[in-house]
């Protein structure tokens, strides 16, 4: 019962630890491939008042971000002074955020229990499209919720509280990112995964 147990825990930290160490050293790579995607889904979530300049991967210090900046479409009204059109704002986020979905997603395909080669590759490839959806639904946002965030404190602050891309992008960024890719890697293991039948009695 306890090898059951800990062999797949122990499958789970060594695939991890394997495909976070992988990633790292190919991210710029592999988050490469990624930018377009990333910036059609910015375009989507950008309010009509902002339209995206760029957004590409840097170096900041010790830290590897994606860094994405916008330009405003309409003159920025704020204490008495006016930013003009043009004025360009910018939001960041640790390329790790990126990474962890692919390292947390296939670490749990990896570790999944299953009773075939066939099996597994199921699993993993709708592990694939797990990554997909999972990374799509984190980094757009909160690049785009930081950049609603700071327009709101601006402009109007009284939304704050309320406004959905705000309330989401603070969910992510206080942990509920890991969360996200914890339960996309569960639900893409398990829809490919058949159930077992039931068993009957004798």
């Amino acid at each position: 019962m306890m090898s059951t147990t800990i062999r797949p825990v122990a499958t789970v930290l060594l695939a991890y630890a394997a495909l976070t160490c992988t990633a790292y050293l190919g991210s710029q790579g592999y988050l490469s491939v990624w930018l377009p995607l990333l910036g059609a889904a910015i375009d989507w979530l950008l309010p009509a008042e902002l339209v995206r300049h760029s957004l590409g991967l840097v170096q900041h210090g010790a830290e590897r971000q994606i860094l994405l900046s916008v330009v405003t479409t309409v003159p920025i009204h704020v204490a008495g002074k006016t930013a003009p059109v043009g004025t360009e704002i910018h939001s960041a986020t640790l390329q790790a955020y990126a990474l962890h979905h692919v390292a947390i997603i296939l670490a749990v395909a990896a570790a999944w229990p299953v009773r075939s080669l066939g099996l597994r590759l199921r699993v993993l490839a709708c592990a694939v499209l797990s990554i997909l959806f999972s990374t799509l639904l984190d980094i757009p946002f909160v690049l785009v919720g930081l950049l609603r965030e700071l327009w709101l404190q601006m402009l109007e602050p009284a939304k704050l509280a309320t406004d959905p891309l705000v309330v989401y992008y603070t969910f992510l960024h206080r942990g509920g990112r890991l969360g996200l890719a914890v339960v996309a890697a569960v639900v893409a293991a398990t829809v490919a995964t058949p159930a077992l039948p039931a068993r009957s009695d004798p």
